[in-house]
């Protein structure tokens, strides 16, 4: 539907289309890089945030932001850390991946969009 004269569409509290989900989990992963990339290079998640938006309003539930320790390469490049922002006291206090999939799962679990246990296996 368009919007009433006056009326912006950014003024709607609500979608009009049924949404078929009532959250939806909006991620952007940061991970390591260099420049130039060597052969073979494998990068590393090193960021792992959600914005967990509620699909009927489009409005910010709630947000989670984890940094992550690499494992194959632990030392940030100077590009990598001009690029993301992302420093490497950042990712120092961060946790191993496994880590961070649990915590996620868990905030899932506590903004109740999954159920059940976290399983790494």
């Amino acid at each position: 539907r368009k919007p009433s004269s006056g009326q912006s569409s950014r003024d709607k509290k609500t979608i009009h289309n049924p949404q078929p989900f009532k959250y939806y989990c909006v991620l952007d992963f940061e991970a390591t890089c260099e420049d130039p990339k060597p052969d073979g290079y494998e990068h590393e998640i090193i960021e792992f945030p959600i914005v967990l938006v509620e699909a009927a309003t489009l409005e910010v539930k709630d947000t989670i932001q984890i940094y992550v320790k690499p494992k194959n390469k632990p030392k940030l490049s100077e590009f990598c850390t001009r690029l993301t922002g992302i420093t490497q006291a950042q990712v120092d206090g961060g946790v191993v991946l496994s880590e961070a999939l649990y915590k996620i799962h868990k905030w899932l679990r506590e903004q109740k969009v999954v159920e059940g246990v976290y399983d790494s296996h």
